[in-house]
């Protein structure tokens, strides 16, 4: 699992992800409807529109709730879950195998790679599939055992409106090569997150190393009791000690970025200054 604070930052990313999602979603399906009408399915625009205003209300309650509660793993969790579940409805009021938005499930598995470490990735991905491969087994097996569709009142209801035929074998590949796509794409994209978080610490590590030299260097130039003046490439004044401002009787914020030679108005002077190092007062770097 991530640290609390990584994910209390990614959370409210990952419910604004899916705002966006939802909305290119059913702009898609709405635009598709109006161009391309569907006679066998005359009201999966609405039932569309019901599981949109579902997806919308869960992530105004999950953005609510990231602000409320501190369980951000338990949020972590229930967001994926959601997200699958309504994502799977998706593809069913769609037409199922003829859906367009079977990719909907690799997007769930790479937001689950950004919030949870790689080995619960793949569960995510598990869990994906079952609910993919349950989807389209129930919803084609009144085409293929009628007998028992008949029996059973559920399977009426989850049967597909597509009238468009299919084959047992060609459900069964698409339901395996999913099971292989969904595997690489949690495997690929929780690597990926992987390697950001372990950069991202070096970062924090290197910036932290970074930090405490220039601390120990700012308290090694401000115990000096000779003057110190370092200039860049160009002569402007870049820092200057105490000792070297009790000298020239002017603070720092006064001199940073003047020419050196300002300071010193005699130009032989300033030459004088860099070459005496044996000078206890003042020197030029």
């Amino acid at each position: 699992m991530k640290s609390t604070g990584e994910l209390q930052v990614w959370l409210p990313w990952v419910t604004k992800i899916r705002f966006v999602i939802v909305t290119f979603v059913f702009a898609i399906e709405f635009a598709i409807q109006q161009v391309v009408p569907d006679p066998s399915r005359p009201d999966a625009i609405k039932h569309l529109g019901v599981v949109i205003i579902l997806w919308y209300s869960l992530g105004l309650f999950f953005l609510i709730y990231s602000e409320i509660s501190r369980e951000f793993g338990q949020q972590a969790y229930l967001q994926i879950l959601s997200d699958l579940v309504i994502i799977t409805a998706i593809v069913h009021v769609t037409g199922d195998l003829e859906s367009n938005y079977f990719s909907l499930y690799p997007v769930a598995i790479i937001l689950g790679s950004v919030l949870l470490p790689r080995g619960r990735a793949l569960i995510v991905a598990g869990v994906a599939f079952v609910f993919m491969g349950a989807l389209l087994e129930l919803a084609y097996l009144p085409s293929f055992l009628p007998e028992i569709a008949g029996r059973h009142r559920i399977l009426r209801i989850l049967a597909t409106t597509s009238e468009q035929p299919v084959e047992l074998g060609t459900l069964q590949v698409k339901i395996v090569a999913s099971l292989f796509g969904f595997v690489a794409v949690a495997y690929l994209s929780s690597y990926l997150a992987e390697s950001l978080r372990e950069t991202r610490a070096e970062l924090r590590d290197k910036r932290g190393e970074v930090a405490s030299l220039q601390a120990i260097n700012e308290n090694i130039i401000r115990s000096m009791r000779d003057g110190l003046i370092t200039t860049d490439l160009e002569g402007s004044i870049q820092e200057l000690n105490p000792a070297g401002a009790a000298i020239l009787g002017r603070r720092l914020s006064e001199l940073r970025g003047v020419s050196i030679e300002e300071v010193f108005r005699d130009g032989p002077r300033v030459e004088q200054i860099a070459q005496e190092e044996s000078t206890p007062h003042a020197r030029q770097e």
